[in-house]
Protein backbone atom coordinates (compact mmCIF):
# COMPACT_ATOMS: atom_id res chain seq x y z
CA UNK A 1 0.00 0.00 0.00
CA UNK A 2 1.50 3.38 -1.44
CA UNK A 3 1.76 6.28 1.41
CA UNK A 4 -1.19 8.11 -0.58
CA UNK A 5 -3.31 5.26 -0.24
CA UNK A 6 -2.06 4.79 3.86
CA UNK A 7 -3.23 8.32 4.24
CA UNK A 8 -6.75 7.94 2.39
CA UNK A 9 -7.66 5.30 4.27
CA UNK A 10 -6.28 6.59 7.95
CA UNK A 11 -8.76 9.76 6.90
CA UNK A 12 -11.81 7.69 5.80
CA UNK A 13 -11.07 5.68 9.22
CA UNK A 14 -10.89 9.18 10.69
CA UNK A 15 -14.61 10.29 9.21
CA UNK A 16 -16.19 7.39 9.57
CA UNK A 17 -14.99 7.46 13.72
CA UNK A 18 -15.96 11.16 13.90
CA UNK A 19 -19.59 10.39 12.02
CA UNK A 20 -20.22 7.52 14.03
CA UNK A 21 -19.10 9.56 17.57
CA UNK A 22 -21.22 12.89 16.23
CA UNK A 23 -24.18 10.64 15.95
CA UNK A 24 -23.99 9.13 19.33
CA UNK A 25 -23.40 12.48 20.49
CA UNK A 26 -26.45 13.87 18.79
CA UNK A 27 -28.51 10.32 20.03
CA UNK A 28 -27.41 11.41 23.65
CA UNK A 29 -28.72 14.86 23.39
CA UNK A 30 -32.13 13.93 22.16
CA UNK A 31 -32.47 11.16 25.10
CA UNK A 32 -31.43 14.10 27.76
CA UNK A 33 -33.76 16.49 26.45
CA UNK A 34 -36.56 13.77 26.41
CA UNK A 35 -35.91 12.83 29.69
CA UNK A 36 -35.29 16.83 30.60
CA UNK A 37 -38.70 17.52 29.18
CA UNK A 38 -40.46 14.26 30.55
CA UNK A 39 -39.59 15.70 34.20
CA UNK A 40 -40.57 19.16 33.39
CA UNK A 41 -44.41 17.82 32.37
CA UNK A 42 -44.53 15.72 35.36
CA UNK A 43 -43.15 18.52 38.13
CA UNK A 44 -46.39 20.86 36.12
CA UNK A 45 -49.64 21.12 38.31
CA UNK A 46 -51.48 19.06 35.59
CA UNK A 47 -48.73 17.01 33.55
CA UNK A 48 -51.92 16.10 31.59
CA UNK A 49 -52.19 19.54 30.24
CA UNK A 50 -48.27 20.09 29.57
CA UNK A 51 -48.67 17.11 26.54
CA UNK A 52 -48.83 19.22 24.08
CA UNK A 53 -45.34 21.38 25.64
CA UNK A 54 -43.86 18.12 26.01
CA UNK A 55 -44.39 17.11 21.92
CA UNK A 56 -43.06 20.68 21.46
CA UNK A 57 -40.03 20.16 23.51
CA UNK A 58 -38.58 16.60 21.79
CA UNK A 59 -39.97 17.17 18.53
CA UNK A 60 -40.15 14.05 16.48
CA UNK A 61 -37.96 11.70 18.58
CA UNK A 62 -39.60 8.40 18.74
CA UNK A 63 -42.42 9.54 16.88
CA UNK A 64 -41.64 8.21 12.99
CA UNK A 65 -41.35 4.02 14.41
CA UNK A 66 -39.46 1.73 11.86
CA UNK A 67 -38.19 -1.30 12.72
CA UNK A 68 -34.67 0.04 14.50
CA UNK A 69 -36.67 2.56 16.08
CA UNK A 70 -39.38 0.59 17.98
CA UNK A 71 -37.78 0.99 21.55
CA UNK A 72 -38.13 4.72 21.25
CA UNK A 73 -41.39 5.19 19.99
CA UNK A 74 -42.67 2.48 23.01
CA UNK A 75 -40.68 5.17 25.24
CA UNK A 76 -42.48 7.79 23.97
CA UNK A 77 -46.23 6.40 24.05
CA UNK A 78 -44.97 5.04 27.81
CA UNK A 79 -44.40 8.74 28.88
CA UNK A 80 -47.13 10.09 27.16
CA UNK A 81 -49.68 7.72 28.90
CA UNK A 82 -47.36 8.71 32.06
CA UNK A 83 -48.97 12.01 31.90
CA UNK A 84 -51.99 10.65 31.87
CA UNK A 85 -51.76 9.33 34.81
CA UNK A 86 -49.82 11.66 36.79
CA UNK A 87 -52.61 14.37 35.99
CA UNK A 88 -55.15 12.07 36.70
CA UNK A 89 -53.30 11.65 40.42
CA UNK A 90 -52.90 15.15 40.91
CA UNK A 91 -56.65 15.68 40.22
CA UNK A 92 -56.68 16.40 36.93
CA UNK A 93 -60.70 16.33 35.29
CA UNK A 94 -59.21 16.50 31.83
CA UNK A 95 -56.78 13.71 32.13
CA UNK A 96 -59.56 11.78 34.23
CA UNK A 97 -61.59 12.30 31.70
CA UNK A 98 -59.23 11.17 28.66
CA UNK A 99 -58.64 7.92 31.00
CA UNK A 100 -62.34 7.06 30.44
CA UNK A 101 -62.83 8.39 26.89
CA UNK A 102 -64.08 5.81 24.62
CA UNK A 103 -63.32 6.90 21.57
CA UNK A 104 -60.23 7.04 19.23
CA UNK A 105 -57.62 9.13 21.20
CA UNK A 106 -53.43 9.54 22.07
CA UNK A 107 -52.14 8.74 24.42
CA UNK A 108 -54.28 5.46 24.09
CA UNK A 109 -54.10 4.62 27.85
CA UNK A 110 -57.67 4.09 29.28
CA UNK A 111 -58.99 3.28 32.49
CA UNK A 112 -59.05 -0.61 31.62
CA UNK A 113 -55.42 -0.86 31.66
CA UNK A 114 -55.37 -0.16 35.15
CA UNK A 115 -55.87 -2.69 38.25
CA UNK A 116 -59.70 -3.16 38.64
CA UNK A 117 -59.47 -1.37 42.20
CA UNK A 118 -58.15 1.44 40.91
CA UNK A 119 -60.71 2.14 37.92
CA UNK A 120 -63.42 1.63 39.64
CA UNK A 121 -62.46 4.25 42.16
CA UNK A 122 -61.55 6.75 39.19
CA UNK A 123 -65.01 5.61 38.14
CA UNK A 124 -67.33 6.56 40.76
CA UNK A 125 -64.99 9.93 40.95
CA UNK A 126 -65.55 10.59 37.53
CA UNK A 127 -69.72 10.17 38.16
CA UNK A 128 -69.08 11.63 41.12
CA UNK A 129 -67.45 15.21 39.61
CA UNK A 130 -70.48 14.97 36.93
CA UNK A 131 -73.61 14.71 39.01
CA UNK A 132 -72.25 17.63 40.89
CA UNK A 133 -71.13 19.69 38.03
CA UNK A 134 -72.90 22.83 36.57
CA UNK A 135 -74.92 22.65 33.08
CA UNK A 136 -72.20 24.21 31.01
CA UNK A 137 -70.63 23.27 27.37
CA UNK A 138 -67.20 22.84 29.30
CA UNK A 139 -68.48 19.72 30.48
CA UNK A 140 -70.38 18.57 28.06
CA UNK A 141 -67.37 15.29 27.96
CA UNK A 142 -68.03 14.85 31.59
CA UNK A 143 -71.34 14.27 31.64
CA UNK A 144 -71.34 11.73 28.29
CA UNK A 145 -68.00 9.80 29.85
CA UNK A 146 -69.90 9.25 32.88
CA UNK A 147 -73.13 8.60 31.59
CA UNK A 148 -70.96 6.18 29.15
CA UNK A 149 -69.98 4.04 32.55
CA UNK A 150 -73.78 4.04 34.15
CA UNK A 151 -75.67 3.34 30.57
CA UNK A 152 -75.50 -0.68 30.59
CA UNK A 153 -75.65 -0.94 34.43
CA UNK A 154 -78.63 -0.55 37.35
CA UNK A 155 -78.16 2.81 37.25
CA UNK A 156 -79.67 4.07 33.99
CA UNK A 157 -81.42 6.68 35.37
CA UNK A 158 -78.39 8.24 36.37
CA UNK A 159 -77.06 7.74 32.93
CA UNK A 160 -80.00 9.13 31.07
CA UNK A 161 -79.82 12.67 33.81
CA UNK A 162 -76.28 12.81 32.59
CA UNK A 163 -77.33 12.74 28.77
CA UNK A 164 -80.01 15.24 29.05
CA UNK A 165 -77.17 17.41 31.03
CA UNK A 166 -74.89 16.89 28.41
CA UNK A 167 -77.94 17.57 25.35
CA UNK A 168 -78.19 20.62 27.68
CA UNK A 169 -75.24 21.94 27.00
CA UNK A 170 -75.92 21.68 23.20
CA UNK A 171 -73.84 18.16 22.62
CA UNK A 172 -76.51 17.01 19.76
CA UNK A 173 -75.15 12.89 19.98
CA UNK A 174 -76.61 13.04 23.59
CA UNK A 175 -80.26 12.52 21.98
CA UNK A 176 -79.03 9.80 20.49
CA UNK A 177 -77.62 7.98 23.29
CA UNK A 178 -80.86 8.77 25.15
CA UNK A 179 -83.19 7.67 22.41
CA UNK A 180 -81.22 4.30 22.33
CA UNK A 181 -81.97 4.12 26.16
CA UNK A 182 -85.14 4.26 26.06
CA UNK A 183 -85.71 2.12 22.49
CA UNK A 184 -82.95 -0.72 23.27
CA UNK A 185 -82.49 -0.78 26.66
CA UNK A 186 -85.98 0.57 28.66
CA UNK A 187 -88.14 -0.25 25.83
CA UNK A 188 -90.24 3.01 26.16
CA UNK A 189 -91.42 4.03 22.50
CA UNK A 190 -92.69 7.12 23.47
CA UNK A 191 -89.53 8.54 25.00
CA UNK A 192 -87.36 7.05 22.65
CA UNK A 193 -89.41 8.68 19.37
CA UNK A 194 -89.34 11.95 21.56
CA UNK A 195 -85.52 11.55 21.64
CA UNK A 196 -85.05 10.23 18.15
CA UNK A 197 -86.79 13.18 16.86
CA UNK A 198 -84.54 15.48 19.21
CA UNK A 199 -81.70 13.64 17.51
CA UNK A 200 -82.99 14.03 13.93
CA UNK A 201 -82.87 10.42 13.38
CA UNK A 202 -86.24 9.06 13.58
CA UNK A 203 -86.07 5.30 12.48
CA UNK A 204 -87.84 4.61 8.49
CA UNK A 205 -89.43 1.81 7.36
CA UNK A 206 -89.69 -0.28 10.60
CA UNK A 207 -92.73 -1.63 13.24
CA UNK A 208 -90.53 0.07 15.97
CA UNK A 209 -93.47 2.66 16.58
CA UNK A 210 -96.50 1.30 15.46
CA UNK A 211 -97.86 1.47 19.26
CA UNK A 212 -97.82 5.22 18.71
CA UNK A 213 -100.52 6.84 16.50
CA UNK A 214 -100.20 9.71 14.04
CA UNK A 215 -101.50 12.03 16.63
CA UNK A 216 -99.22 11.15 19.61
CA UNK A 217 -96.47 11.05 17.05
CA UNK A 218 -97.34 14.73 16.33
CA UNK A 219 -97.63 15.84 20.11
CA UNK A 220 -94.04 14.23 20.66
CA UNK A 221 -93.02 16.57 17.89
CA UNK A 222 -93.93 19.22 19.20
CA UNK A 223 -92.33 18.78 22.28
CA UNK A 224 -89.25 17.93 21.43
CA UNK A 225 -89.17 20.90 19.29
CA UNK A 226 -89.72 22.76 22.72
CA UNK A 227 -86.46 23.58 24.25
CA UNK A 228 -88.02 24.38 27.20
CA UNK A 229 -88.91 21.37 27.59
CA UNK A 230 -85.57 18.89 29.09
CA UNK A 231 -87.58 15.79 29.24
CA UNK A 232 -91.01 13.80 29.57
Amino acid sequence: MSRIEKLMTVALLGGLAFGAYYSYSAEKAEEQAFETARQTALDAPDPFLELARFRSAIGDYGKSCSIFADAICKRRMEVENELVTAGVKKGSVPALIHLFDSGIKWPPISYTDLPDNESQRLGQRLISLAESAPVTKENAALFFEAAELLKYSTHTAKAIDLYVKAWQTGAPWAASELAYIYDEILNDKTRAYFWYVRARNVPVGTESFKSLSAEEKLTLQSKAHDTNLVNI
